[in-house]
């Protein structure tokens, strides 16, 4: 038998059913909410979660994270749950391998050692930039698609330094971005 919700919580125009217990042993801002909520109709909670970065589709992840669901990190969600996460107190506080702590090991051994994945990471901070930057993602986005630049720029397909000319892909010298034509 399936236990019955003791929390609605609702974010714009979704609402999730779900358990307490869940959501107070990963969150400390839920903990906080359920125990000042004086909104309780047939003994569930109510609570109103208009700010969390991310919206519906973070807190989504964020839920099945909070029940056990495996989590499929991607450089185009790890921001979004990131800053969820930081929003949500998902500190390791509330258990082990919580999901900051998740979040920032994906971001720092998957994101940004592959610049590829950084494009798409800075890509996904638009939806949440003021909490992006704050956490300084956007600027290890950029530092980490730079780096890469340096290092690869022929991949990027742009102009090669050589001998203080500049040379196009093709060879030929470019003076201001112009061809010459030697």
């Amino acid at each position: 038998t399936a236990l019955r919700s003791d929390v609605l919580v609702k974010l714009e125009e979704i609402s999730f059913h779900l358990h307490k217990f869940p959501l107070v042993s990963r969150s400390g801002r839920l903990l906080e909410l359920i125990k000042g909520v004086s909104d309780v109709v047939n003994e569930t909670c109510c609570i109103q979660l208009n700010d969390i970065p991310g919206g519906a589709e973070a807190f989504e992840l964020v839920a099945k994270f909070c029940y056990g669901v495996r989590l499929e990190l991607t450089a185009s969600n790890v921001v979004m749950l990131r800053c969820a996460a930081e929003w949500l107190e998902m500190t390791e506080e509330f258990g082990e391998e919580n999901l900051i702590a998740r979040t920032e090991g994906f971001l720092n051994q998957v994101v940004f050692k592959c610049w590829e994945e950084s494009i798409r990471a800075l890509q996904s901070c638009e939806s949440v930039l003021s909490h992006a930057e704050q956490l300084g993602i956007v600027e290890k986005c950029v530092d980490s698609i730079a780096t890469k630049a340096c290092m690869e720029p022929d991949v990027l397909g742009w102009c090669i330094m050589r001998r203080g000319s500049i040379l196009s892909p093709g060879g030929s010298i470019l003076w201001n971005g112009i061809s010459t034509g030697a």
